[in-house]
């Protein structure tokens, strides 16, 4: 594994946006082909700014914004499409289906998700979940939770959710890490791909 995604599964302190964007672009290049990224995190934690560093790395010149109210736009560069969705404002994962997305996925592309929680069930198992914190110094927390669809450190198959009941139509609360929704998405992605 590239000594980049050893250092975010470990979790990487940015300082700045600057800092942020440049960590994104660090990674573009080590994405595989037509992945995946679940950007977990709250307000202001740096998805979107995130997303700006994935475009310079993939060299869209293009500024990138939150398509809170368009839910996507689409990246063209010459290396991928970066499509990036923003389903802050879907209620499920039926209302992805209905924008057609998949008709925009033409390969090579990234398709960088903010608020995936709100559609974990569309989500590929094979999504890269990045979780980005705020931490108490006021600096942000960038890590690599989980890639091909299981956590760091579990053996890949589909884990139980550990006694713990999972509603899966319940509205993510606001006071949920940013972990806890990585977790839960995977648990719903499991539960909706088991045999």
């Amino acid at each position: 594994m590239p000594a980049l995604l050893e250092q975010l599964r470990a979790g990487v302190i940015t300082r700045s946006a600057g800092e942020t964007r440049a960590l994104a672009g660090r990674v573009a290049p080590l994405l595989p082909r037509d992945a995946t990224l679940a950007l977990h995190g709250d307000l202001g934690a740096g998805k979107t700014t995130f997303v700006q560093g994935l475009a310079r790395g993939l060299g869209i010149e293009a500024g990138v914004t939150s398509p809170t109210f368009t839910i996507f736009t689409i990246h063209r560069g010459p290396r991928a499409s970066l499509v990036h969705l923003d389903a802050y404002r879907l209620e499920n994962d039926r209302q992805v289906e209905s924008l057609m997305l998949e008709d925009f996925l033409t390969s090579p592309y990234v398709l960088a998700v903010e608020w995936p929680e709100k559609i974990a069930s569309w989500l590929p198992r094979d999504a890269w979940h990045f979780t980005l914190e705020i931490t108490p110094a006021q600096t942000h927390l960038v890590r690599l939770a989980a890639a091909g669809g299981y956590p760091f450190g579990e053996e890949e198959k589909c884990l139980p959710a550990a006694g713990r009941p999972l509603d899966i139509m319940a509205p993510t609360a606001p006071n949920k890490s940013a972990q806890d929704r990585v977790r839960e998405t995977l648990d719903i992605q499991c539960l909706n791909t088991a045999p």
